[in-house]
């Protein structure tokens, strides 16, 4: 009679359990008993409690440590999402970064990502964290957006005024409409930042709709 388990068994039994859990005692003993002979000698009891009851107390304790592994990873990333909280910059720290940002635009529109992102972190050094993508959809997209709806108030036709533009007008509105969208997907630095930009196409089609 078998005394010792034997490993062979083991690893069968462990891939059968993982593979059907619900497989049968009865199954289990006749696969090990063409690995090793000995196992006809055990009764079905003596078996389960060898080989099938040992694998399965190894695979829940396996288990349980992947549970307790990924609670523990869950704490980590909820305290490192607290830690970005905190150093969220403020207020006026993000309003100087805006502004920054406006006026090099203004001077430069093909300004890179890359060169804005520097010269914000010189204002507030946690941006400096920040990936290129990150960086340009929370200051350089959203001042973009800001500055396009300013430029749409200001064409806008005063009272008394013709609301068509005429078809010269119109050709001029959706030309720097495309000339900024291709401005934009050219400034973006990765896929990520040319996908940012993708999204908010709406914006330039709303444009070309406003004029014609």
């Amino acid at each position: 009679m078998a005394t010792d388990r034997n490993p062979d068994v083991m690893e069968m039994v462990e891939q059968e359990l993982r593979e059907n859990p619900d497989v049968s005692n009865k199954d289990l003993k006749l696969k090990a008993e063409e690995i090793d002979e000995e196992i006809e000698d055990l009764s079905a009891r003596q078996f389960n409690a060898r080989y099938p009851l040992q694998v399965k107390r190894k695979l829940a304790s396996d288990e349980a440590e992947r549970t307790q592994e990924g609670a523990e990873a869950a704490e980590d990333d909820d305290g490192a999402e607290a830690e970005d909280e905190d150093r969220q910059p403020s207020d006026e720290a993000r309003q100087e970064v805006f502004s920054m940002i406006e006026e090099a635009l203004e001077e430069d529109p093909d300004v890179s990502n890359d060169e804005l992102q520097e010269r914000a972190a010189e204002i507030e050094p946690s941006i400096a964290d920040l990936s290129a993508r990150s960086f340009h959809a929370r200051y350089p997209l959203q001042v973009k957006r800001q500055m396009t709806s300013a430029r749409k108030k200001e064409e806008a036709p005063e009272e008394g005024e013709t609301e068509s533009a005429s078809r010269d007008e119109l050709r001029a509105s959706v030309r720097q409409a495309l000339l900024d969208f291709a401005r934009d997907v050219a400034g973006a630095s990765d896929r990520g930042d040319v996908i940012d930009v993708l999204t908010s196409v709406d914006q330039y089609v709303d444009r070309v709709m406003e004029q014609a």
